[in-house]
């Protein structure tokens, strides 16, 4: 299987690696989805897990803007709390409190952005 890609003309591997992914995690991306919405996991904990790490929090982006993600998430038994901070309404960040972690989620800004679609 060739794994490699062409993005923007450069060629690009993909190494699959195990990855640690909360639950609340796997029932967001469940969320979002059935609503028709991507949903990546990025930033801190994608590193983590190249370095060897067990990450200790998870970043999300989204192409629901911010009032679609409290829509989909403030009935949710799992979420705790969900807020808004000052920068996070110029930034289009949502922070979503579960039981055992505090995650973000934020609206990409450039809808041209290529991302993967499959977390295997």
């Amino acid at each position: 299987m060739n794994n490699s890609t062409n993005i923007l003309g450069k060629i690009e591997k993909r190494i699959k690696m195990p990855m640690f992914i909360p639950d609340d995690i796997i029932q967001i991306k469940s969320i979002f989805e059935q609503s028709g919405f991507d949903l990546y996991l990025v930033g801190g904990s994608v590193r983590d897990t190249v370095i060897g790490l067990l990450p200790k929090d998870y970043d999300l982006v989204t192409n629901a803007k911010p009032i679609k993600v409290l829509q989909l998430l403030e009935k949710q038994d799992f979420i705790v709390k969900l807020t808004e901070s000052e920068a996070g309404k110029h930034l289009g960040m949502i922070r979503i409190h579960t039981e055992n972690f505090i995650h973000e989620i934020v609206t990409y800004r450039n809808p041209a952005i290529h991302f993967y679609r499959d977390w295997e």
